[in-house]
């Protein structure tokens, strides 16, 4: 069985192939998965595969698992403990992702399910758009006291009453109206959002 090292970056991947003994077999770089996934294919023996979690390694993983006996996602904090290099390449790290695996010395993440991953994109995107809002609001309120107004308490300044308050405002400048329509059409734009995701 062979014992792959990945060093996988958006426009190129490094490839590194260990037998059995532990010695280099088969070296490479490719520019996409695709030429990754051919490599990897024609392998003349069975291997199990490692790389670093990194941005899309669930997708990696995915796409590795059919191919592979095994798929060992490495904790990029726990890689950096072990090698301490100065020489670091791709050639190189990827290599030494082959060495730890062949040794069952590679610092292993958890990889979640689809599912479970689908659902976490989901929670962060809900957040990115609420933050999103929350910033246009300060905004708003920001404009609000540099033309020196108070918002009423009641309404509130969110509610349907409130926004509609803030639509009819007269502020003293029309740069400042200007500022305060485009803000409300981002933070109506943004809740609809919200209630999408």
């Amino acid at each position: 069985m062979f014992h792959v090292g990945l060093d996988i970056h958006a426009k190129r991947i490094a490839i590194c192939a260990l037998d059995e003994k532990g010695q280099v077999v088969h070296r490479s770089q490719v520019r996409s998965i695709q030429d990754m996934v051919r490599v990897l294919k024609g392998l003349p023996d069975r291997f199990e595969v490692c790389y670093e979690a990194s941005c899309g390694y669930g997708h990696y993983h995915d796409l590795l698992r059919p191919l592979a006996t095994r798929v060992v996602v490495a904790h990029p904090g726990q890689l950096r403990l072990i090698f301490r290099s100065k020489h670091k390449n791709d050639r190189n790290d990827a290599e030494r992702l082959a060495k730890l695996l062949y040794l069952g010395e590679a610092p292993a993440v958890h990889v979640p399910s689809l599912e479970v991953r689908t659902w976490r994109e989901l929670i962060n995107c809900r957040g990115q758009v609420i933050a999103k809002r929350t910033r246009a609001k300060n905004t708003l309120r920001a404009l609000l006291r540099s033309a020196g107004i108070t918002p009423p308490k009641n309404p509130g300044l969110w509610t349907k009453k409130g926004l509609a308050w803030l639509r009819q405002l007269e502020l003293p400048t029309a740069s400042q109206q200007l500022r305060r329509d485009l803000l409300l059409e981002e933070i109506e734009g943004l809740i609809r959002q919200v209630r999408r995701v």
